[in-house]
């Protein structure tokens, strides 16, 4: 397997931009710690997804629990019970999925596409999902269930909060699948995961996702070139 110059180029730039972040910020707190961890494993596991390689899900492992935990340090309940309830054991899912798969002496999948009915399936559940799970967790009840007290936020979090969960699992679930439309999904999803830890404020969080909506973009271009449709 072999990277070309813009896969080096963006986990290069992901890895020097983090430390220096990391450095700069002279925060040594475990929130800042695992920023770091969860940027670079995490843009490595992006960058091995859009090349369909298979171990994409080793450091994906290391960077769900990673991130998931910085989260919920964070308050954004969305977040880390996406990345500690639904994306470790995905891991293992999905390896053992795509293994089944894999194209003849390659370690690539194929990809196909989504016909009509799949993407109203897919867009009705989503809206109705991200309506639902904000709601949820804007509720005081929730926040003092799972956190102990409630945090000052505005509405839109929670909802901009639920969006990155929910669309974040509908991409899963495509990716898992193998269809290239999980890229379009995950650029919307990075894109509000941008905002999200704007929100928050957390400059390393803003460029682990900056970097993934770029790699988003070429992903989608990639498996694109390569779609078949069944």
């Amino acid at each position: 397997m072999k990277f070309n110059k813009f896969e080096i180029g963006l986990l290069s730039t992901n890895i020097f931009l983090s430390v220096l972040l990391f450095i700069l910020g002279k925060d040594m707190s475990s929130i800042a710690v695992l920023s770091v961890i969860s940027s670079i494993s995490n843009i490595t596991c992006v960058i091995l997804v859009a090349k369909r390689s298979i171990w994409n899900y080793v450091p994906g492992l290391i960077g769900t629990v990673t991130y998931g935990v910085l989260s919920y340090l964070s308050g954004n309940t969305g977040e880390w019970m996406l990345n500690l309830i639904f994306y470790v054991p995905m891991q293992f899912i999905g390896w053992f999925v795509w293994s089944k798969s894999l194209a003849s002496l390659s370690d690539e999948v194929q990809s196909k596409y989504l016909n009509k009915k799949q993407w109203l399936i897919t867009i009705i559940s989503l809206v109705g999902g991200i309506y639902l799970y904000g709601t949820l967790m804007s509720l005081d009840f929730t926040q003092t269930l799972l956190y102990g007290k409630v945090f000052d936020h505005p509405i839109y979090k929670y909802y901009i909060d639920s969006f990155t969960t929910v669309a974040s699992i509908t991409a899963q679930i495509l990716m898992l699948k193998k269809y290239r439309e999980q890229w379009l999904v995950w650029i919307s999803v990075n894109v509000f995961t941008i905002v999200l830890w704007g929100i928050t404020t957390n400059p390393i969080m803003i460029l682990q996702w900056t970097c993934m909506l770029v790699n988003s973009i070429y992903g989608f271009i990639k498996w694109k070139q390569v779609a078949e449709i069944k």
